[in-house]
């Protein structure tokens, strides 16, 4: 192992930095996707009402430019060469080699599909394009909000940009077309002189088809951002530094009059001032709007610890104001942490909870006819997590809600001409629909007829771990824009089979009888966690020293045969100790690790800038595996690798030869992160083995200047997709199928031969302890016999007297055991119903009556509960999957 000096690491860093200053526009884009013909970064703008959108997109071509669009269902079926409807576009030059193009759609018909295309004859067009606009006259739409993708903030546009796709990819995945704009609060990029910033927030292929309402952000603020956006009537006042399109601006869309501001401008006089006058432009074209919505970028209701005197100003400068002209909502980012305010009138909070609904627990959820001047404000958390700031912890007095766990955000929000609701999302790659962080609606009654069903949010397809419980209604909401939260009168149809795919359909009614319907598809994955931060030992180096030289392979140190026996060793979490008194966003070091090089070293009293991790883990079926899934918390970057093949790299592109600091902004607070891997060609790169698999990890420090480092690898899990059980015995519709595939699935059962299950034979006292003991996780020895070890866990923790191994078990000895198990609960009830209640042993009659009293187990019709009859082992699948259920 070799140390490395400082010095060596700022010489190649700043010799890397010269090298990519040296790359031509053609090279620096972030992805060459972003190109489509001759044209890249093609962006579509709402206009100023949903019958227009504003294109703009980048081209290196000299002809003149068009765009042409068609009515038609899918980019296959367009055909540009009839009816289609084409405009020119304008041209701007942009630098020496590159022209900015801008051109607009019109006369877009409602609830209508169209593809497009622009470019030209002369030098190609791009890929074709689909939308589909809403239904304009309705006044009920969804769209998203986010808050400051701030790309390149991070310190690697790339991999900020892979997040902001993970971030959108999560949102278009859960509800696609259902959306019908995204508005982003600002900071799109983190340097508006830097390209490759604006490149990757461009980069989102739903971006071609999903329209937006964006707006500057301070680290936006110059004349690039006009190069990429493009909005109708914009103000020339409040423009700042930010160009032609970087003013206040407003639009109608479906009965709301949205309102962007430019607050790097900030004067209360011409912002009030334009909102004045969009109010009253927008009544006299539209008439008086269901809604007011008001965004801009510099939050005045945040909880950012460092920005509270900021917020202040901000909130005497504009909320009076806000609240004068009837705003109903206020959307901000900036401070890159989620803030619900209480609802506020002027800069008054609004905290008597019996003027709120309670929703799902939370009573301060929603609220019903708000008071005049009465405003909803809400700030975003950074939808990349390219930079968080740290949350002020005590409270403060116009906070309702506040949230910072480090991990991306977005918000959806759906609109009816008497309710708006707000729902926010964690969207790191391995969350779910149910990872939702806050919800939020304001509601005004009406006599007018309900004519609008309820909205139910679920996701359209979803992965579950078929060994654990499957919620079918964990993270569903429904809500109706007169009766409120709706959710526990929602009704399911269908079941999660846990070995096959299944389709489970969600209804709602309303009280006027309007319904909605969902669908969502399941799949079951069988999944083991192979690595988990309270089990897994890991071997590591953090002495500064590192496994490989400059200039030789850099990922030798990775691969399973690697020889690690002089490492160091220890559990998760590993971290320094200071300055935050061993807390890292929530998270105590079990392990310190050295901030500085050791006495004696070369660099002694320097930072480390590497850290090396190396763990071990067995697979039974490697073939089978189909999915990987890890979650990790690190500051400040990591590489890793899984049998020497790199699976993710966060932060470290400025390290070279992955050596020395990664010189990246780390937020301050550790982050977290997720992978998931589907692909079967990555998963087949990784040479995945049953003895000896390696996931290793670098960890690396920001710079010299750093005062923290920290790692814990919450958890790896390899999944295995079900696609039926191999018990031919087994058939879909049987009473036990769903008990007997569930039980499978935990490994608590096997069959008597591979394709035999076996469902109606007797079942055993020693199968009993053992499948007991598989469910507590009891970790039993291994004897004589092989229930020996089980038999011992029951006798010594009161289960079972652990006699008669090989008899069969009777439904009441059954009941006893799970009774014993559960530590001998109060019973209420009896068994006094069943027709043979007195067959039943007295010794087994509260335990009977726990049983049938939790629906663990119930009779064998005709009133009989045949307590003395042999438990089989499809009942005995029953019983234990309800104990584990209930």
């Amino acid at each position: 192992m070799l140390f490395f000096s400082k010095n060596k690491f700022v010489a190649l860093f700043l010799a890397f930095v010269l090298l990519i200053s040296c790359i031509p526009f053609s090279a620096s884009a972030y992805d060459p996707t972003v190109y489509s013909g001759p044209v890249k970064d093609i962006i579509i703008n709402l206009g100023r009402d949903p019958s227009a959108r504003n294109l703009t997109w980048h081209t290196q071509s000299g002809a003149e430019m068009h765009v042409q669009w068609v009515e038609a269902e899918s980019a296959e079926t367009a055909d540009f060469s009839v009816g289609a409807y084409s405009a020119e576009a304008g041209k701007e030059t942009e630098n020496e080699i590159s022209f900015v193009c801008r051109a607009k759609m019109t006369g877009l018909k409602s609830n209508t599909s169209y593809a497009y295309r622009v470019g030209a004859d002369e030098c190609g067009w791009s890929d074709v394009y689909t939308f589909k606009t809403g239904d304009f006259n309705d006044g009920s739409f969804s769209f998203l909000f986010i808050g400051d993708a701030q790309i390149g903030a991070g310190g690697d546009a790339a991999n900020d940009a892979e997040r902001w796709n993970a971030t959108l990819e999560k949102a278009r995945s859960w509800f696609g077309d259902r959306v019908e704009f995204l508005l982003s609060a600002g900071d799109q990029s983190d340097d508006d002189t830097i390209e490759v910033d604006f490149d990757g927030y461009c980069s989102p292929a739903w971006f071609r088809s999903l329209p937006q309402l964006d707006l500057p952000g301070n680290h936006d603020n110059g004349e690039a951002y006009s190069n990429y956006f493009t909005f109708d009537n914009v103000d020339d006042a409040t423009r700042s530094d930010a160009g032609l399109y970087g003013g206040d601006y407003w639009v109608a869309y479906d009965g709301a009059l949205i309102i962007t501001l430019n607050t790097n401008e900030w004067s209360r006089t011409r912002h009030i001032g334009f909102i004045r006058n969009a109010i009253e432009e927008y009544t006299a074209l539209y008439g008086e709007p269901n809604w007011k919505v008001v965004s801009f970028h510099h939050s005045a209701y945040s909880a950012a610890a460092s920005r509270l005197d900021d917020c202040e100003t901000r909130r005497e400068i504009l909320a009076p104001g806000l609240s004068e002209l009837g705003i109903d909502v206020v959307l901000m980012g900036h401070d890159h942490i989620y803030t619900r305010a209480y609802m506020q009138r002027g800069m008054a909070s609004v905290t008597d909870p019996e003027v709120y609904t309670e929703v799902a627990g939370d009573p301060y959820g929603s609220i019903v006819d708000p008071d005049g001047g009465t405003v909803f404000y809400l700030t975003a958390n950074s939808s990349t997590g390219s930079k968080y700031y740290g949350m002020y912890y005590e409270d403060l007095p116009y906070v309702a809600v506040k949230n910072q766990e480090n991990t991306p955000n977005f918000t959806k929000i759906d609109v009816t001409p008497d309710s708006i609701t707000f729902r926010t999302f964690r969207s790191l790659p391995d969350n779910e629909m149910s990872d939702a962080v806050d919800f939020f609606a304001i509601r005004k009654t009406s006599d007018a007829p309900d004519v609008y069903a309820p909205f139910i949010d679920l996701p359209s397809d979803s992965v579950y771990a078929s060994n654990e419980i499957f919620d079918p209604l964990e993270g569903v909401l429904a809500y109706d824009n007169r009766d409120g939260d709706l959710t526990d009168s929602i009704k399911i149809t269908g079941k999660a089979d846990p070995c096959c795919v299944s389709v489970l359909t969600y209804t709602v009614t309303d009280a006027a009888g309007n319904t909605a319907t969902a669908y969502r598809t399941v799949r079951p994955y069988i999944e083991k966690t192979v690595v988990c931060s309270a089990e897994t030992v890991w071997k590591y180096i953090d002495d500064g020293s590192a496994p490989f030289e400059f200039g030789d392979d850099p990922t030798e140190w990775t691969l399973p045969d690697f020889d690690d026996s002089g490492w160091a060793e220890g559990k998760c979490s590993f971290g320094t100790a200071e300055p935050r008194d061993g807390m890292h966003s929530g998270k105590k070091e079990n392990v310190t690790l050295p901030l500085l090089f050791p006495k004696g070293s070369d660099e002694e009293g320097n930072v480390i800038p590497n850290y090396f991790f190396r763990t071990a883990f067995d697979l039974d079926d490697p073939a089978s595996v189909d999915r990987i899934c890890a979650r990790l918390f690190y500051d400040d970057g990591f590489d890793i690798y899984i049998n020497g093949v790199l699976v993710r790299t966060l932060n470290t592109q400025n390290a070279p030869d992955k050596l020395g600091y990664c010189y990246c902004n780390s937020g301050g607070d550790a982050s977290g992160d997720a992978i998931v891997i589907d692909d079967p060609d990555v998963i087949a790169s990784l040479g995945l083995r049953k003895k000896g698999n390696v996931l290793a990890v670098e960890l690396y420090q920001s710079s010299g200047y750093s005062d923290d480092v920290f790692f814990d690898f919450d958890h790896l899990t390899l999944g295995s997709s079900l696609n039926g059980m191999p018990f031919n015995d087994v058939k879909s519709g049987k009473w036990y199928y769903f008990n007997v595939g569930k039980a499978y699935c935990r490994g608590l059962f096997s069959g008597v031969t591979p394709d035999t299950f076996a469902p109606n034979i007797p079942f055993t006292r020693a199968m009993a302890w053992t499948v007991i003991a598989k469910m507590s996780g009891a970790k039993t020895v291994k004897g004589d016999k092989w229930y020996s070890g089980a038999q011992v866990w029951a006798v010594e923790n009161g289960i079972s007297d652990g006699t008669m191994p090989d008899g069969n078990i009777t439904r009441q000895q059954l009941a006893l055991m799970l009774y014993n198990l559960a530590g001998k609960p109060e019973v209420h009830g009896t068994i006094d119903g069943f027709t043979d209640a007195s067959s039943a042993s007295s010794w087994a009659r509260t335990a009977l009556a726990w049983a049938v009293e939790r629906g663990i187990m119930s009779g064998r019709g005709n009133g009989v509960l045949d307590p003395k009859a042999n438990a089989t082992r499809a009942e005995a699948c029953t019983v234990f999957i309800k104990y584990i259920e209930g």
